[in-house]
């Protein structure tokens, strides 16, 4: 088992590079030049980095804080963020983001028609009377039927379904790596299985409970709702290549010239991993 000491030292060392590394990458994205003629797929990566710091921003809050299992979730939350991207990014042009506007316009869809449909059967429950009017409720039913009529209107031989769950989303991804891009396929499997089976797995543990964090004694239950060591190391190691590779991506896609810089952090996330490895022996 690893020496207490060693690893707290690492968490907290590590910490502080992750730091760096989220003040650093918030000014290279400023440097992304904004025209007019904002292309959607610009708009959508922007909002997407966005989504990506403010979770591990929020991983570092719960690390400094012990609470490595509900840094799980942020964790997870940020990689499938990433999926997403890789999804998005798989062809030339706007199709596989607009599958993602059809889809939330079928969820929309999906969700006000049950909400409708609960106030039919409940008329006179006071959370349904206050809260919308049956006005707003069929508006936002429209809106999600439109959202998803305009990509059905569009690739009316596409079938939207294919792509529902995340899950059908990474094989796709998958799928399009081994054939395009093959000197990926390790990688790819290591992404969209190994890697998301481990953190659902966190994420499970976290919401649920099992017996690594309950335990029942003489004196009765006690749940450990705290957590840190390898765990905490883990998560902020992770989350430093994750905010790294989706930089470096935007920086070489948008020209940011930030070359040498990303190279000070390869070699900075090559050490995180390197010092996690030797603790982990």
């Amino acid at each position: 088992m690893a020496d207490q000491a060693k690893v707290e030292e690492a968490v907290k060392s590590t910490l502080v590079e992750l730091k760096q590394l989220l003040e650093y990458s918030s000014e290279a994205i400023t440097k992304i030049k904004i025209t007019p003629a904002v292309k959607r797929k610009t708009i959508y990566r922007l909002n997407l980095f966005s989504g990506i710091y403010q979770r591990i921003q929020g991983l570092v809050y719960l690390v400094e804080n012990n609470q490595a299992n509900a840094a799980n979730i942020l964790l997870r939350s940020a990689w499938e963020l990433l999926a997403a991207s890789d999804f998005v990014g798989m062809k030339r042009g706007n199709y596989y983001l607009e599958v993602f506007h059809g889809l939330e316009g079928s969820m929309i869809k999906k969700q006000w028609t049950q909400i409708k449909n609960l106030r039919a059967s409940y008329p006179l429950a006071n959370t349904w009377q206050k809260q919308w009017s049956d006005t707003v409720i069929d508006e936002r039913i429209v809106f999600g039927d439109n959202q998803l009529k305009t990509f059905t209107d569009k690739y009316p031989q596409a079938n939207i379904n294919q792509h529902r769950t995340l899950q059908a989303r990474l094989k796709q991804v998958d799928d399009y790596n081994r054939i395009n891009k093959p000197e990926l396929k390790p990688l790819a499997q290591m992404d969209y299985y190994t890697v998301y089976s481990l953190l659902s797995e966190d994420v499970h543990s976290t919401v649920y409970g099992t017996s690594k964090n309950t335990i029942i004694s003489d004196t009765g239950i006690h749940v450990d709702l705290e957590k840190k060591g390898l765990d905490s190391l883990r998560n902020v190691t992770t989350a430093y290549s994750m905010l790294l590779n989706y930089t470096n991506m935007l920086a070489r896609l948008y020209r940011l010239g930030q070359g040498e810089k990303i190279r000070e952090f390869r070699a900075v996330e090559k050490a995180h991993h390197k010092l996690y490895k030797s603790l982990e022996d």
